[in-house]
């Protein structure tokens, strides 16, 4: 264990907090490195995680809409034309840096209505943005935490954006930590899987693997107050102005996903 750990409990202050969240996304439903879902295949970095899936820490989720004039094109990665981060979906609209506001705000924007996409769907997808740490291994369906606590400190933050078809999930999982076990969701270590589906083609899944012990909690709560406080940068960029992909590690080092 790290020196100079304090012990903390969840307070009082960190469950309203997550009754919070968990108001804000049953109302949704209707810097760092990124996660691919491409074609149900969980990656990281461009590799594979192993059985598709993984044990994190879900250490803040953002709302993020996003809206394309033309069918979006996973090969060509150009930024939306309008989008918007935040935390409060009555309040939230695009920032100064988005050219072709359609509304501004998201709530009564007409590209955010029911019925204004294909069929009866809105024209404007409702995302999930989630910032997360790995927080151990899965092997053979069994979960093994990092045992060294300066992990949780340094650990790399990666980002899921979760598909519109899995959000509600998403929401569910945060209202049941909160009501269940009342706990914010950084407070639990969470497995998420990629996993088939009929409909739409795969889903990402989120549940409770046990709770993060006491010690840990406040290392945690500082990596929140950080993951919160880069969320308010959140923001897209065109493919010519991404900054380089950093060096990759040594040939058959182990990835932390």
């Amino acid at each position: 264990m790290a020196k100079n750990t304090q012990i903390q409990k969840v307070t009082a202050a960190d469950l309203e907090l997550a009754a919070k969240e968990s108001a804000g996304e049953v109302a949704s439903i209707g810097g760092s490195a990124y996660f691919s879902t491409k074609s149900g295949v969980l990656a990281f970095d461009g590799a594979p995680v192993p059985d598709n899936q993984m044990a994190v820490v879900v250490l803040n989720h953002t709302f993020m809409n996003v809206y394309y004039k033309e069918d979006y094109d996973p090969d060509n990665t150009t930024p939306p034309d309008c989008y918007a981060f935040g935390s409060d979906l009555k309040t939230m609209g695009p920032g100064d840096d988005v050219e072709e506001k359609q509304n501004d705000t998201c709530q009564g924007c007409p590209m955010n209505e029911w019925g204004s996409g294909k069929g009866r769907g809105k024209a404007c997808g409702n995302k999930v943005r989630v910032q997360l740490i790995s927080a151990g291994n899965l092997e053979n369906g069994r979960f093994k935490q990092f045992t060294d606590a300066d992990h949780f400190t340094s650990a790399p933050v990666g980002l899921l954006n979760v598909p519109v078809t899995s959000v509600t999930g998403f929401a569910a999982y945060v209202k049941q930590l909160a009501n269940s076990l009342s706990r914010p969701t950084w407070a639990v270590f969470t497995k998420v899987r990629v996993v088939p589906d009929a409909k739409s083609q795969f889903k990402v899944t989120f549940e409770p693997i046990t709770q993060v012990p006491n010690e840990l909690l406040g290392v945690l709560k500082a990596r929140v107050t950080d993951a919160k406080s880069e969320a308010k940068t959140f923001a897209f960029v065109a493919k010519e102005d991404a900054p380089a992909p950093a060096a990759k590690g040594k040939r058959g080092a182990k990835k932390k996903y």
